[in-house]
């Protein structure tokens, strides 16, 4: 949003001009937009070339074409009292075309609040409320978690952390949202039959693939049991190796694959050899 303070004035002019000053702009300090529109009709001896914003004896805005008989002028002064006047150039040289006018820029700065709290399982590193003006950046803030805690994401959707917004157009209260549990998730591979057994409740038995919350930093042991006629062939994890039971401390999200396989019927095989 720009628009920060409004002025309309009307010039005095002369008879070959009827320049309206209709707004001035400010989005910060040192930066103003100024719109202006006039009526202008050159002798028939003269061609327009372009019409010339002054801001005391600088130029600071030009028309792109001749036929122009308005301009949005965009610039950066400090705030203070300038004093304005419009020209033509023509194929005669440059004449101005209206009076000389005072007019005092105070812009107003543009500012927002930004506001960073936690759901109550951690705290905020840094400066939690921040005053920042138009278009500019805050300051870093870290969102710290408590004891047995992890951090998930802010409600602005975004996992960042820390963080600095940038660009601010808008006031905004950031909460950092935390959890004292992962997911463990068990998968079942290969071409056998079986089930995980643990000791966390919710994965008593879990003879297809499932997935239950965890503790963090809680110890959790897991045993795969082959069905009848099939072998437990290992775990596939990083966490878990080997074919014996499996104890993880839940420190992150955690994917655990138990593989089974059929086993060879050997007794079927030697009956065949011995022919009994």
């Amino acid at each position: 949003m720009r628009l920060l303070s409004y002025y309309k004035i009307v010039t005095s002019i002369l008879c070959l001009i009827s320049p309206l000053l209709i707004g001035v702009t400010s989005s910060q300090a040192a930066e103003h937009s100024i719109y202006l529109e006039w009526t202008y009709h050159a002798p028939p001896e003269e061609s327009i070339h372009f019409f010339s914003l002054y801001m005391d004896d600088n130029v600071v805005c030009q028309t792109s074409t001749p036929a122009d008989r308005s301009m949005n002028c965009e610039f950066e002064a400090p705030n203070g009292t300038y004093t304005f006047y419009l020209s033509a150039q023509t194929d005669k040289g440059e004449s101005p075309l209206s009076p000389p006018f005072p007019f005092t820029l105070n812009a107003t700065v543009k500012s927002y609040s930004l506001t960073y709290r936690t759901d109550g399982n951690g705290s905020i590193e840094g400066k939690s409320s921040q005053t920042i003006v138009h278009g500019t950046d805050g300051t870093s803030v870290e969102a710290i978690p408590a004891v047995n805690h992890h951090f998930i994401q802010w409600n602005d959707g975004s996992m960042i952390n820390p963080r600095i917004d940038s660009n601010v157009t808008e006031s905004s209260v950031l909460t950092a949202a935390f959890s004292n549990k992962y997911t463990l998730n068990i998968k079942l591979a290969g071409d056998g039959s079986g089930s995980v057994t643990s000791t966390l409740t919710g994965v008593d038995d879990c003879a297809t693939d499932c997935s239950v919350d965890a503790l963090q930093d809680s110890l959790v042991t897991l045993t795969a049991v082959a069905s009848n006629g099939y072998k437990f062939m290992g775990w596939s994890s990083d966490q878990c190796t080997g074919t014996g039971p499996c104890t993880i401390r839940v420190e992150q999200h955690l994917f655990i694959t138990a593989i089974f396989e059929k086993r060879f019927p050997w007794g079927l095989f030697r009956r065949a050899i011995s022919g009994r």
